[in-house]
């Protein structure tokens, strides 16, 4: 039987987490030697929302928040090789609950994690999460 590397994916959002959340996620892939695919999603919802409340263009704002989502995910990538921790980073555009099954999925993560505080663009989080629960086929961690 071939040996599988074990993966992580690591949900992000464009609003700069903790660094203590990020040495949580980090700590953990460490201890069990797992690679990271660190996701962001550029949620349309959120779009619609910041293009109201700043009066800009759909299009500026989503522009704005790739750019902040790259520049986050860079962050983390930068902080889990500074550790020799291997990582991906993947930004996809979208509903974050499907693009986080679909990255799910498409990596085969063994666990997925997000954050209990970093839910800002999710409406309904305990509907998110259940969702997730029923739909993801692999161990959520709430942290």
């Amino acid at each position: 039987m071939e040996k599988r590397d074990k993966k992580i994916l690591f949900l992000v959002f464009t609003v700069k987490a903790k660094d203590e959340l990020i040495d949580k996620v980090l700590e953990f892939a460490e201890r069990i030697g797992a690679r990271i695919i660190a996701l962001n999603v550029v949620d349309f919802g959120m779009i619609r929302h910041l293009s109201q409340k700043l009066e800009k263009r759909e299009a500026e704002v989503s522009v704005d928040l790739e750019e902040e989502g790259w520049m986050y995910l860079y962050y983390v990538e930068e902080r889990a090789k500074d550790r020799g921790i291997m990582i991906n980073i993947v930004q996809e555009e979208g509903v974050v609950e499907r693009e986080l099954i679909k990255a799910s999925e498409k990596f085969a993560v063994d666990l997925v994690v997000i954050s209990r505080e970093e839910h800002q663009g999710i409406a309904n989080f305990n509907k998110f999460i259940e969702s997730l629960l029923l739909r993801v086929k692999c161990p959520l961690l709430i942290l």
